[in-house]
């Protein structure tokens, strides 16, 4: 079966809300879920920086959570890292995930596989804020909003 529209061009525009709202019904058990995927998330990257340097590299993630003092939550690990083109195509694509697009590793070993996770933290927050260091390359920055706009 194949089809054709024709109209003019304009850009594709996604409403997270709407998306997160529809997930939090149906996939997500409640807006706590943000911390099993971004846990997941990392738990991943240190597994596949395993994979790639050896199984006796050390993993690590910190956990710092919102206080008085810091109204941001915060996670962080020390697992593969992305560089800048990673981030554009996984963090800025809904449906796209590392684990079996980018690294071609096996499903199994991994939860994290159909590129949703992150939405879950639209369920908790407007903005979402990612910096990444892949090995051997520089740092980089990627922000996400709920409101759509993934710079």
């Amino acid at each position: 079966m194949s089809f054709a529209l024709e109209s003019e061009s304009r850009p594709f525009q996604v409403d997270l809300h709407g998306v997160v709202d529809l997930l939090s019904r149906h996939i997500y058990s409640g807006p706590q879920v943000y911390l099993r995927e971004l846990l997941q998330n990392g738990r991943d990257a240190i597994s596949s920086r395993r994979e790639l340097a050896g199984s006796g590299t050390p993993g690590q993630m910190r956990i710092f959570p919102v206080t008085a003092e810091n109204p941001v939550f915060r996670l962080d690990d020390d697992g593969v890292g992305l560089n800048a083109d990673e981030m554009g195509q996984l963090l800025a694509t809904v449906g796209r995930s590392s684990k079996r697009d980018i690294f071609d590793l096996p499903r199994e070993d991994r939860l994290g596989q159909f590129g949703i996770g992150l939405l879950s933290c639209f369920m908790v927050a407007d903005e979402i804020e990612v910096l990444s260091r892949k090995d051997g390359e520089s740092a980089v920055r990627w922000r996400g909003s709920a409101s759509g706009p993934f710079p």
